[in-house]
């Protein structure tokens, strides 16, 4: 999930995460030390809490079946970062200090290359959760990642999706504040048009903007009606936006991004009926995912829905495989191992990181409000030559 945009949702929830080790004992020579900086409170924690969560369960799985290949337990060390980037500085260098081996860095931007910066020089591994700007990894340097689903994975997914639909002309709707609301619409525009749609035209916002009428004022009058409509908007955006749109009489389906992919979108009524957005896993759509939430209430007492508990929880697995594929822990072997991830058999799907910029290539999930309620549509694995470049900024490029 691109993650700067979390902050706007003003969901807060306060859980103070001491560092922790996971596993019998104390540390053995032989272990992998997994250093997590993770947004637990402040404005990141609705994502961050279920980030630690799925990865504290694969970590006591894979100790309790006698670590990684037999041969190496995991130990990790979890910090706070409370949401700021400072102490995620700070996180990365404690974590340097300890011996990690890999680290997994917050949920944004911002604080994921403040973490990087300290790990790069070291040669670790560092892994960003839930951030899914492609620009990120270039940021810092070659031993930075993302995980989550890409902006322009999931732009090139929907612009298939509405193809698909028989949708031909397309409006955008983007803010420039962050690049999630800016970048990612122009991903879907840049896609759309290689499948051979047309953009009419598009908006801008402010970030927590209430007042559309201008907006929606301008999509009414188009001389040319578009199909569909596009926007990486998020609560309370999209609520408003979708409220006046629909109470001015506008009908055009719209389609968004896993931003939305929350509660209060598909509590708006009818207002979203229709609805559809990419996001990272949806238990509907794929039994493993299903299994995983399953296992996850019977374990924790607890029923979960949002995907950022299974995408944590598999890229566990992931580091795992690339530890053993390195075959030791060696850090710039397991950097290299994991680089090298080819169709490797994730929860949520295959993921691949061979021949990419270090964003994986991996299954994006097609969800849809029906009846207030979150229903599975499709999943698309879109074609790598119909994914835009991370560089690529649509509407300012024409803009300007």
């Amino acid at each position: 999930m691109s993650v700067s945009h979390v902050a706007r949702h003003g969901l807060l929830t306060a859980v103070a995460v001491a560092a922790a080790a996971v596993g019998a004992g104390a540390a053995m020579a032989e272990d992998l030390k997994l250093g997590v900086c993770e947004g637990v409170s402040g404005y990141l924690g609705i994502v961050g809490q279920p980030n630690v969560q799925g990865i504290e369960m694969a970590v006591d799985e894979i100790n309790a079946a006698g670590g990684i290949d037999g041969k190496w337990k995991i130990e990790t060390k979890i910090q706070d970062i409370r949401s700021e980037v400072p102490p995620s500085a700070v996180c990365a260098t404690e974590m340097v200090a300890w011996g990690a081996h890999v680290v997994i860095s917050p949920t944004d931007v911002d604080h994921s290359v403040a973490v990087a910066q300290e790990t790069q020089p070291k040669n670790i591994l560092t892994i960003s959760s839930s951030a899914s700007s492609p620009i990120l990894p270039a940021m810092v340097g070659d031993y930075l990642f993302t995980w989550f689903t890409a902006d322009n994975l999931q732009g090139a997914a929907m612009a298939q999706y509405a193809w698909d639909q028989g949708y031909r002309k397309a409006y955008l709707l983007g803010s420039h504040d962050i690049p999630y609301t800016e970048l990612l619409p122009g991903y879907f525009a840049w896609s759309f048009e290689k499948l051979g749609g047309k953009v009419l035209g598009w908006g801008t916002y402010t970030l927590g903007q209430q007042d559309f009428s201008a907006e929606v004022t301008k999509i009414a009058n188009l001389e040319e009606k578009p199909d569909v409509i596009h926007t990486s908007a998020f609560e309370p955006d999209i609520g408003a936006f979708m409220t006046q749109l629909r109470q001015a009489g506008v009908t055009t389906p719209v389609v968004g991004s896993d931003g939305s992919d929350t509660a209060s979108t598909f509590g708006l009524g009818d207002i979203a009926e229709g609805y559809v957005l990419t996001t990272a896993a949806d238990p509907s759509l794929e039994p493993k995912v299903a299994d995983f939430f399953k296992m996850f209430e019977e374990k924790k007492g607890e029923k979960v829905s949002a995907a950022n508990y299974v995408t944590a929880y598999e890229l566990v697995y992931a580091i795992a495989e690339a530890v053993k594929v390195a075959g030791g822990l060696d850090t710039t072997a397991i950097r290299d191992a994991f680089a090298n991830l080819d169709n490797w058999a994730g929860t949520t799907g295959p993921v691949t990181y061979k021949g990419t910029e270090r964003n994986p290539i991996r299954t994006v999930y097609i969800v849809g409000v029906k009846s207030s309620q979150r229903v599975g549509i499709t999943k698309v694995n879109p074609a790598a030559d119909k994914v835009a470049p991370a560089s690529v900024n649509y509407t300012k490029d024409r803009e300007g």
